[in-house]
C-alpha cells in the first residue's frame, strides 16, 4: 500500500493504472489517432503528439473507471473483464470520435461534402488505433494478472491473536485481493482454545504454537510484518518477542492501522482511544480549512447556476405530481452539534411522518411519491443542499448530516458517533460513495467507520476523489432508494 496525501492506495492498482497510461499514450502517439494540428504525422512535434496521446489515454481510462475495470475483483475475472472492455471500447470510440472530428474541423479547412483521401485515411487510422488500444489493454490485463497470480509478490503478515479482531482482519485481507498482503497465520494468545477457533473458520490458518515463540514463528513463516490483534493485552503481550522481531527488521503494527489501510475505514467497535490520540491524522491547518471552504463556495455556486434548468423542471414536476411544497426544510445536526435547516426537494407526501414521527426511509417506502422516487434515484432531490453549502452550514464533502433524534439515539448506542461532528456535514462523502443506503444500527456503524477514516485523512485531493466518485455513483444510479 502507498500513502498519497494521507490516503492509502493499492500499489498493484497504481501500477496497473500507470502502466496502462503509458501503454495507451504510446499506442495513440504511434497511431496518430488524435491530432491537434493539421500537420502530417511526420511533422508533428513530439510534445504535441505526447499531449494528444495522453489526453486520449486519460479519456479512455476515465471510461475504464466508470466500467469498474479498476475494481480488482472485476479486473481479475476474464468473464467480467472482457464484456466490460468491449463496452469501454465502444464508449471511448464515441467520445474520441467527437473530439477527433471537432479538432479536424477546427484546425483544417475541411468542407462538408464527400470526404477526401486524407480525411478517409485519418478516419481509418483512428478506428484501427482505438481497436488496437483496447486489444492491447485486454492482453496486458491478462499478462498483468497472470504475473501477480503466479508470483504473488505479497507481503506475508503474521497476526498475534485469534479472537474476533484477528479473524475480521484476516477476512478483510482475503477479500481485498489487491492490498498486497497475505495472512501467514494467526498465533493464539494465552488461554485461547485453538480447536474451537479452528472450527469457527477453517479457512484461516491457526499456528498451534505459543506466543512466547513469536520470533521463531515469524522467522519460520518468512513474514515481513507482525500485527497485534489481541482482544485483551493485559498480561498477554509478549513484549520481549515483539522487540526481538522489531530489532531483526520485522515490522510491528497495531491491528487498527492495517485494518484502516486495507479497508479505507476505521473499526470503531473495538477501537481504543489511544489509537486516535497518538496516531497521525486529524489535521486542521488554517490553510487546509480555507482551501476547503473556497472549494465549497466555487463548487456550490457554479453547481446551483448550472442546475437552474433542472431545478425549474423538478419544481414543476413535484407540483403536478402531489400536493404540498416544492421544497422542505428539515432540522439536521451540523458541526460541533449546532442545528441548521437542511433544504431538499420534497420526495415524500407532505404528511409522510404525521402518524409515525421521525423514521428512516426504507426500501419500497410507500411515503415516496412517483416523482420523488425518480429524483431520489438520480439524486436531484439533493441539489438544494448546495444552498446550505454556500451558506457555510455544510461542506461539499463530509459526513452525512443526521436528524437530532437519530443523532441522540445513535450516540448512545455507538461509540465515537459524536466524533463525526468535528467537521461540517457534507452533501456527499466517503461513506456515501463506499457504502449503500442503510437505515439500521449496523449500517450506521459501517458508515461511521468510513466517516472517521475521512476525518482522519481529510485533504483537498481526497475531497476531489470523493466528488469524482460521486459523479460515477450518480451516473450509474447506485446506492439510492
Amino acid at each position: 500500500m502507498i500513502r498519497v496525501f494521507q490516503h492509502y492506495f493499492s500499489s498493484r492498482k497504481l501500477l496497473l493504472v500507470l502502466s496502462e497510461t503509458v501503454l495507451l499514450t504510446s499506442v495513440f502517439m504511434a497511431g496518430g489517432a488524435v491530432q491537434l494540428h493539421p500537420l502530417s504525422l511526420h511533422k508533428v512535434a513530439l510534445l504535441n503528439a505526447a499531449g494528444a496521446g495522453l489526453l486520449a489515454a486519460i479519456i479512455c481510462q476515465i471510461v475504464l473507471v466508470f466500467q469498474d475495470l479498476y475494481d480488482w475483483r472485476i479486473s481479475v475475472s476474464s468473464r467480467e473483464r472482457h464484456p466490460r472492455l468491449v463496452a469501454a471500447c465502444s464508449i471511448s470510440f464515441v467520445l474520441l470520435a467527437a473530439l477527433f472530428f471537432y479538432f479536424q474541423l477546427a484546425t483544417s479547412n475541411i468542407a462538408f461534402g464527400p470526404p477526401d483521401e486524407e480525411l478517409r485515411a485519418r478516419t481509418w487510422r483512428f478506428i484501427l488505433t482505438i481497436i488496437f488500444a483496447f486489444v492491447s489493454i485486454g492482453v496486458w490485463r491478462s499478462v498483468f494478472h497472470a504475473f501477480f497470480g503466479k508470483w504473488g509478490l505479497t507481503e506475508r503478515v503474521l497476526v498475534l491473536g485469534s479472537g474476533e479482531l484477528a479473524f475480521s482482519l484476516a477476512r478483510e485481507i482475503s477479500e481485498h485481493h489487491d492490498c498486497g498482503y497475505e495472512i501467514a497465520g494467526l498465533v493464539p494468545g494465552r488461554n485461547e482454545n485453538q480447536k474451537r477457533l479452528r472450527r469457527r473458520d477453517p479457512d484461516v490458518p491457526i499456528i498451534e504454537r505459543a506466543s512466547d515463540e513469536l520470533f521463531d514463528i515469524a522467522r519460520d513463516q518468512r513474514v515481513q510484518r507482525v500485527v497485534v490483534a489481541l482482544q485483551d493485552r493485559r498480561q498477554a503481550l509478549p513484549v520481549e518477542q515483539l522487540l526481538k522481531c522489531r530489532l531483526n527488521g520485522i515490522q510491528i503494527e497495531e491491528r487498527e492501522l492495517l485494518y484502516e489501510r486495507v479497508t479505507g475505514k476505521i473499526a470503531v467497535e473495538a477501537l481504543r482511544p489511544s489509537y486516535l490520540i497518538f496516531n497521525e491524522g486529524f489535521r486542521k491547518s488554517p490553510l487546509r480549512v480555507a482551501t476547503k471552504r473556497a472549494l465549497d463556495v466555487v463548487a456550490s455556486f457554479f453547481g446551483l447556476l448550472l442546475s437552474l434548468p433542472i431545478i425549474l423542471l423538478t419544481a414543476i414536476a413535484i407540483k403536478l405530481d402531489s400536493r404540498g411544497p416544492v421544497y422542505y426544510a428539515q432540522e439536521r445536526v451540523g458541526q460541533e452539534g449546532k442545528s441548521f435547516m437542511l433544504y431538499k426537494f420534497r420526495s415524500m407526501r407532505s404528511d409522510a411522518e404525521a402518524k409515525t414521527g421521525p423514521v428512516w426511509a426504507r426500501a419500497n417506502d410507500d411515503r415516496i411519491t412517483n416523482v420523488g422516487r425518480f429524483i431520489r434515484k438520480v439524486r436531484v432531490d439533493e441539489i438544494p443542499q448546495m444552498w446550505n453549502v454556500l451558506r457555510g452550514e455544510m461542506s461539499f464533502v463530509g459526513p452525512r448530516p443526521e436528524r437530532p433524534v437519530f443523532t441522540e439515539e445513535l450516540s448512545k448506542e455507538i461509540p465515537y458517533f459524536l466524533e463525526r461532528l468535528c467537521v461540517k456535514p457534507g452533501l456527499t462523502g466517503w461513506a456515501q460513495v463506499c457504502y449503500p443506503y442503510g437505515n439500521t444500527r449496523a449500517d450506521a456503524i459501517q458508515k461511521l467507520q468510513y466517516d472517521l477514516y475521512y476525518i482522519k485523512n481529510m485533504s483537498i485531493i481526497f475531497d476531489l476523489a470523493v466528488i469524482l466518485q460521486t459523479v460515477k455513483v450518480v451516473m450509474l444510479r447506485r446506492g439510492a432508494m
